[in-house]
């Protein structure tokens, strides 16, 4: 079941790293051209969010439930604090999540109150912008250890 999970959680996380790329630019360029906010944009920036907390919710399953705690081969919460390469996963990249999920739920809501096309485009490129780029940097720097 790890596996599947962590399987499952790299494909999603892929795909993350796509849409969010097709979503930054589109939203930059959108802002930059004065095009209208259709709802292809408003759906792209939902999957957006989707894709995050699905992300969330498997990296919570692969953590604590399918870990040393129910058989899995893999340690436990006080050998990740202490071994540095899964203590970034565990904690660091985690804390990078949580923050760029709240920052991109944030950045939704402005985006969905907002009535000028413009503004929308703008608060897209900002808010998912940020969380792309914090994301990026944290899965590299995740990669590189």
């Amino acid at each position: 079941m790890y596996q599947t999970t962590i399987t499952v959680h790299i494909i999603i996380s892929s795909l993350f790293i796509l849409l969010g790329l097709v979503v930054v630019v589109s939203s930059l360029i959108g802002w930059i051209r004065n095009l209208a906010y259709t709802n292809v944009y408003n759906q792209l920036s939902r999957i957006f969010l989707w894709l995050l907390y699905v992300q969330l919710i498997l990296g919570v399953m692969l953590y604590y439930f399918l870990g040393s705690n129910s058989g899995n081969t893999s340690l436990s919460h006080e050998d990740a604090l202490l071994n540095r390469d899964l203590r970034y996963w565990v904690i660091e990249h985690f804390s990078v999540m949580i923050f760029t999920l709240a920052l991109t739920q944030l950045g939704r809501l402005f985006i969905l109150n907002n009535i000028h096309d413009k503004q929308k485009f703008k608060n897209t490129a900002f808010f998912y912008g940020i969380s792309y780029l914090l994301i990026i940097i944290s899965s590299i720097i995740g990669l590189l250890r």
